[in-house]
């Protein structure tokens, strides 16, 4: 189930912006438009969402972050250099233009929340992290940031709860691929919901 899902730097959007799930305090209508997750941090979560405002005001673009990200984290380590830079479109005027692109999603599933988080330029991945909550408090199975000289990256140390190859996969890790497409095409088990949710769970169809 989508949580929530925010975006910063991405085609008409500068400023971060969030589309959310989470319900209100407000109890009308829980019968028919709620789910009850079971989980404390986020016990009830909205049946669907309705995006709605004028002609040009972003609400494609949005729908175009979620396709960007989910098609990077299934195809990241099969971009060439090209590909990988026309997936970075930055809102163009002032600074924002040569700042990251950020994507932020969060998702249940079977119970386990995943917080996943991305930044990237026409040229590298510049931030990507992984936050898994199996009870209130997060574990941080990856992190990597990059450094400021060219393809250096510094990689925060994986969660003892994060199990598998991880220094096989990490090296297997390019600068424009993403660590959870890597880890996950090599058969990192922990990372298969998450993978598998972008692949089947999170279903895009534009008119």
């Amino acid at each position: 189930m989508l949580i929530g899902f925010k975006l910063r730097n991405f085609r008409s959007f500068a400023d971060e912006q969030t589309l959310s799930y989470v319900m209100s305090p407000d109890h009308a209508h829980e019968s028919t438009h709620c789910i009850r997750t079971g989980v404390k941090s986020v016990p009830r979560l909205s049946r669907a969402a309705i995006l709605f405002g004028p002609n040009a005001g972003g609400k494609t673009n949005l729908i175009n972050a979620l396709i960007t990200l989910k098609d990077l984290a299934l195809h990241s380590t099969a971009l060439t250099g090209r590909e990988f830079a026309e997936r970075y479109t930055p809102f163009r005027f002032g600074a924002w233009a040569s700042r990251p692109t950020e994507f932020e999603l969060d998702v249940l599933l079977d119970e386990i929340r995943y917080r996943y988080t991305l930044a990237y330029d026409a040229e590298r991945v510049v931030a990507e992290r992984l936050l898994v909550y199996r009870t209130g408090k997060s574990q941080r199975w990856f992190e990597r940031r990059a450094g400021r000289v060219r393809n250096a990256e510094a990689w925060t140390p994986f969660s003892p709860s994060f199990n598998g190859a991880r220094e096989m996969w990490r090296k297997a890790t390019g600068s424009r691929a993403l660590f959870l497409t890597a880890a996950a095409r090599l058969n990192s088990e922990q990372l298969q919901p998450l993978f598998r949710w972008f692949e089947r769970g999170l279903t895009i169809v534009l008119p």
